[in-house]
């Protein structure tokens, strides 16, 4: 449970005393009474061990699921499935085999009815920006990992989304690919300023990219605690600068400290 002043309801993603729980599920609901605010072109990452509700929190974000209580409203309305500004990046990357490079980045627009020529004038200038231009006609299967995260994220800028939500997308990545992937999102974000959540398992992905970072940990009796930490520290940025040790610390010394209450 985390309670934080909300600003603006209407600016940015708010979320007003959220619970939710699996049906079925036995105990107390995986979120409860959480509030929050991201605001807007803000980039807050979820961070968290397996189990703590990080993608549960993402799915609900984007209204894959709906929560038993409370409100989580995306610029003053609330939240629902096929909200055209919430864009995903899953780490199994959800492109269509059948379809190549250029068209599943298309399928957004085909599915708005945008006109040939204005969509095909769009797919082009969003691959030429994520460097996939020349393999727009390969289909997934001829990608490397990188590639197939480029081409994910280029269907989310197509569509002009003005949020980006995404569960682990670097995930199952080698570790140089990543830390280039994470130097690709940095600079997307940077251009487009985006409203990004990101789940991940790293807390140098996290320290590396955002503004603040939600930690996530299981409580006790059950349910999700958060605690808020904003990372004061320009871009760019790298593990071997000062502010990185110190920042790791700290979250390292908030989790430890969870980990402690749990074993009370």
């Amino acid at each position: 449970m985390v309670a934080k002043q909300i600003e603006d309801h209407t600016k940015g993603m708010v979320w007003r005393d959220v619970r939710f729980a699996y049906s079925g599920a036995k105990g107390p609901p995986l979120v409860d009474r959480l509030s929050f605010q991201v605001h807007p072109g803000e980039f807050v990452s979820l961070l968290g061990p397996s189990g703590c509700g990080k993608s549960t929190i993402l799915r609900l974000a984007g209204g894959l699921i709906r929560p038993d209580m409370g409100q989580i409203l995306r610029d003053g309305v609330p939240v629902k499935l096929g909200d055209r500004d919430l864009g995903f990046v899953f780490q199994d990357y959800g492109l269509f085999p059948w379809r190549n490079v250029w068209r599943n980045v298309e399928l957004g627009l085909q599915a708005r009815g945008m006109a040939k020529a204005e969509r095909e004038g769009r797919v082009h200038a969003v691959l030429e920006e994520v460097q996939m231009l020349e393999h727009g006609r390969k289909y997934p299967f001829q990608l490397s990992g990188g590639m197939k995260q480029r081409t994910a994220i280029a269907r989310v800028l197509a569509t002009e989304a003005q949020y980006l939500l995404m569960d682990e997308p670097f995930g199952a990545l080698d570790a140089h690919t990543r830390s280039h992937m994470q130097q690709f999102l940095h600079t997307v974000w940077s251009t487009h300023r985006k409203t990004t959540l990101l789940v991940t398992h790293s807390i140098e992905e996290a320290l590396l990219l955002s503004d603040r970072i939600f930690l996530l940990h299981t409580q006790p009796f059950g349910g999700t605690a958060m605690e808020i930490v904003e990372i004061k520290w320009p871009h760019p940025r790298s593990v071997g600068d000062e502010q990185f040790s110190h920042y790791r610390q700290e979250i390292t010394a908030l989790f430890l400290a969870h980990q402690n209450l749990l074993q009370l």
